[in-house]
């Protein structure tokens, strides 16, 4: 419809429509439909830099959003450098998600790694960070530091 009324999309638009992907995987369990969903997110995302648009930390957040539904870690990570390449400034979501995407997938060193660098550049973590981190921890057995990480959070 924007096509035919000349109306070209900006990134705000590619950030709509990439959430809309990700919300959609939260609540889909058919395999096929999510597989289709992922698709046409990256190809959203391609699309808008095919267009020259600048994908912002919602652009990046959103996709991020898409592969933790999918437990696309690998992908996760690779994304992280582009948004460092980038020169974009994360925040707490960013570092939460691939936590979560982390945690989901059992690499709990990565989220750890995710947890120290979000340290490191001073973004706070909030309760869905220490949430993500506990359930790293637990999923790889250690209890001590998952401990250590509620007892930072109700530190806060």
């Amino acid at each position: 419809e924007m096509d035919a009324k000349n109306v070209s999309p900006n990134i705000y638009t590619f950030n709509a429509l990439i959430a809309v992907c990700k919300n959609s995987l939260a609540t889909s369990l058919m395999s096929r439909k999510r597989q289709n969903t992922l698709t046409i997110a990256q190809i959203l995302f391609a699309e808008a830099k095919a267009a020259g648009l600048r994908p912002d930390i919602v652009t990046y957040n959103s996709l991020l959003g898409v592969y933790m539904e999918m437990g696309k870690w690998k992908e996760s990570y690779d994304i992280l450098f582009e948004i460092e390449d980038q020169h974009v400034i994360t925040d707490v979501i960013t570092y939460s998600t691939l936590i979560s995407t982390f945690a989901k997938t059992r690499k709990y060193s990565l989220a750890i790694e995710m947890y120290e660098k979000m340290m490191e550049r001073q973004v706070m973590p909030n309760v869905i960070t220490y949430n993500s981190l506990i359930f790293a921890c637990l999923r790889a057995n250690n209890f001590s530091q998952a401990f250590a990480f509620f007892d930072d959070m109700q530190a806060q």
